[in-house]
């Protein structure tokens, strides 16, 4: 929000707002107010000013609107929107043959250490898919190269049918 912020002032600002299910602020480092949506989604504020929302199955539109809903409480300006990253999850219908996918793509495979073949070929994006057929892409930083990484990990399951 470009500006410092006391959390514990601010808190008594939002608590009625309607799409909020439950503040709450936390004193130990690092300091945040907690903001849990109805949608099921979450934003952490800092006294900095920064925030971050995550969680839920919402869209981008109401990630938006949840964001605006809290900003416009501090003063009346939007703030400048910034997206880092995100997280994006799914799953294939059927079960994955780890072994057989970690020895056609780059990646780390070890089931010791982690239950999940590591992608490493879209670094600096982490992609881990697991036995149970879930994907999850950490770091991305457009839907278009998450797109592609479906489309490369769609083929190589297609490819080989005992994945």
């Amino acid at each position: 929000m470009n500006r410092p912020i006391n959390l514990y002032i601010f808190e008594s600002l939002i608590k009625n707002l309607t799409n909020i299910t439950k503040t709450s602020y936390r004193k130990e480092q690092p300091e945040q107010l907690v903001i849990k949506f109805d949608d099921g989604s979450t934003m952490l504020l800092f006294k900095s000013g920064k925030f971050r929302i995550m969680g839920g199955k919402i869209d981008e539109l109401s990630a938006h609107c949840n964001i605006i809903s809290i900003t416009s409480k501090h003063h009346h300006n939007f703030p400048e929107i910034i997206l880092q990253t995100m997280t994006i999850v799914y799953a294939y219908p059927h079960r994955i043959n780890l072994p057989i996918l970690s020895q056609m793509i780059k990646c780390h495979f070890n089931t010791e250490c982690f239950p999940a073949v590591q992608i490493i070929e879209f670094k600096p994006i982490h992609v881990n898919v697991f036995a149970t057929g879930k994907v999850i892409m950490c770091g991305i930083k457009n839907i278009d190269d998450a797109i592609n990484i479906k489309n490369k990990i769609d083929l190589l399951i297609l490819l080989d049918k005992r994945l």
